[in-house]
């Protein structure tokens, strides 16, 4: 019929879970309402416009509640970084068609949000984020694995906000990472202070004495080879400033949606 795009013997309406994909020369064969006229009139060929599957993805934010959420870095706690960057980000994919949920974990699950769109889903999505407090308490980030696990519908895009300085990867976060791997895309965000950064190497405003330098400095590199750990186990993983926190995870989740790893 005038109008559909045909993928094998399905004929497909333009639109209709379908996004443009690339241009490319006309071919014969191609049906004539995927040509693309202006792309045409400009190079003066025919030019055939290819559609592919819109893809919606399923996404799990995972916030790290337990003990290290409480620190503060530039300003504010680990946790306030992590519920900024929840918020905006859950904005964001919804924009663009993705369905978000939520595990908050600290000694256990705080919370447990299924991935949702549009404003019924923010809506939860903000609810659920007012209620998180950090506790005392080490994190089971484990435990937050098997919660992903009853939550998600499919394979989905795990993104774990933490602190890398405070997982083992012999452990049971190691355990997790291995466990989503197997099904998911898990996705490691950290964060390091502009204060580590500056005195584990970048130039320091005022003198540093010694003892404080070797120290930060054994931070950093414990946090970027966990950084590295995590990514053998088939993990993405980015270590960040946070001001530069929810920039880099947009950034990240456009490119993994592009590539299609998801």
């Amino acid at each position: 019929a005038e109008g559909d795009v045909i993928q094998g013997e399905r004929p497909v309406k333009p639109g209709a879970g379908l996004e443009l994909d690339h241009l490319r020369d006309y071919e014969r064969g191609d049906p004539l309402h995927t040509i693309d006229w202006k792309a045409t009139a400009r190079s003066q060929k025919l030019i055939t416009r290819v559609f592919c599957d819109e893809q919606h993805l399923e996404i799990l934010l995972v916030l790290d509640a337990g003990r290290t959420s409480r620190t503060r870095v530039d300003g504010m706690s680990q946790l306030g970084h992590y519920i900024n960057l929840a918020a905006q980000f859950s904005q964001f994919a919804m924009a663009n068609g993705d369905e978000v949920g939520l595990v908050a974990v600290a000694d256990k699950p705080l919370a447990a949000l299924p991935a949702g769109r549009g404003t019924r889903g923010m809506a939860a999505m903000n609810r659920a984020l007012r209620g998180l407090e950090s506790l005392p308490v080490e994190t089971d980030m484990l435990s937050a694995a098997l919660q992903v696990q009853q939550l998600a519908r499919g394979r989905c895009l795990v993104i774990v906000v933490t602190d890398l300085y405070g997982q083992s990867l012999e452990g049971n976060f190691g355990r997790s990472l291995r466990l989503w791997s197997s099904r998911h895309l898990p996705f490691i965000a950290s964060m390091i202070g502009s204060d580590v950064t500056a005195l584990g190497g970048e130039r320091a405003e005022a003198p540093v004495d010694p003892f404080t330098s070797l120290a930060t400095a054994g931070y950093r590199d414990t946090v970027l080879a966990n950084a590295e750990a995590a990514r053998r186990l088939g993990a993405q993983a980015i270590v960040t400033r946070p001001a530069e926190l929810q920039a880099r995870v947009i950034s990240e989740y456009q490119l993994l949606k592009r590539q299609r790893r998801v």
